[in-house]
């Protein structure tokens, strides 16, 4: 009777690791992705966000030259890709450290822009006669590029829910291991029993299940936010969060296999000798 109720505890404190760990990926997957500033900007940089990003901008700012007389050429290399990704990733790091201040700096894009302008006129012996129009456009095109940027900022929505669970998910994955390390290390101790496959196993086959089911009935390139550059950056990161779930779960698998077929050949070599 004693050693079934052994037997079943040690059950039962194997289905708590199973859970622990389990949870503890999960933590793992999510600091690795979402809560990573540095995961962030490879996604931007990983779809091209910011040559996209200066297409879409000329392409607003193009609607409205045709109506001020200017030729196309006039927002030529008013700004660089190199400026939307500083400014787009001080905005990533704004969201993980609300210390950061967001700057969208149209100085140097009104600056060139003007520039363009009084190169054009120069070339064309042309006067303005009209002060408060040509500001108008200026303003026009400049704002343009700001509100381009701000809505590229659309992760600031969740800069306030990141920096009230950034610390509590540390804590979590810190509290989790402690944990797991002490149900090892009882396991071990009291049952002398094979800790940790079990736990292995079972994290590979949720997480592999999560990953099917995920991949099966959500059709991620279907999802769409705000416009298509954001809409792609979103997916790619669901794809890869999706990606690193399944190489988890393959790596449990692999390992708790591993370690039964270990324990399995060291009990035959004691049976033997």
């Amino acid at each position: 009777m004693k050693n079934k109720l052994k037997l079943i505890f040690y059950y039962i404190l194997e289905l708590l690791l199973s859970v622990f760990v389990v949870a503890f990926c999960t933590l793992i997957i999510t600091k690795t992705t979402i809560y990573d500033s540095k995961f962030i900007k490879q996604q931007f940089n990983k779809n091209n966000y910011y040559q996209k990003l200066s297409t879409t901008i000329q392409s607003e700012m193009s609607k409205y030259i045709i109506q001020s007389g200017f030729p196309e050429d006039i927002i030529e290399n008013i700004y660089t890709e190199d400026m939307l990704k500083n400014t787009i990733e001080n905005m990533i790091d704004n969201i993980y450290d609300p210390q950061i201040k967001i700057t969208i700096d149209i100085t140097q894009v009104k600056t060139n822009l003007e520039n363009n302008i009084d190169q054009y006129l120069a070339n064309n012996n042309l006067k303005i006669d009209d002060q408060d129009a040509l500001d108008r456009f200026v303003k026009q095109m400049t704002d343009i590029y700001s509100r381009e940027l701000t809505i590229s900022n659309v992760f600031s929505y969740i800069d306030t829910i990141v920096n009230k669970t950034m610390k509590i998910l540390g804590l979590g994955i810190v509290t989790l291991a402690v944990i797991i390390i002490l149900l090892i290390v009882f396991i071990k101790a009291f049952f002398k029993q094979n800790t940790c496959s079990i736990p292995l196993l079972v994290n590979g086959i949720i997480l592999l299940i999560i990953y099917y089911y995920i991949y099966n009935n959500l059709n991620i390139t279907s999802i769409y936010l705000w416009d298509s550059n954001i809409s792609a950056l979103l997916q790619s990161i669901l794809n890869d969060i999706i990606n690193k779930i399944k190489i988890i779960s393959i790596i449990s698998l692999i390992i708790g296999t591993l370690d039964i077929f270990i324990a399995t050949l060291f009990k035959k070599k004691k049976k033997s000798s």
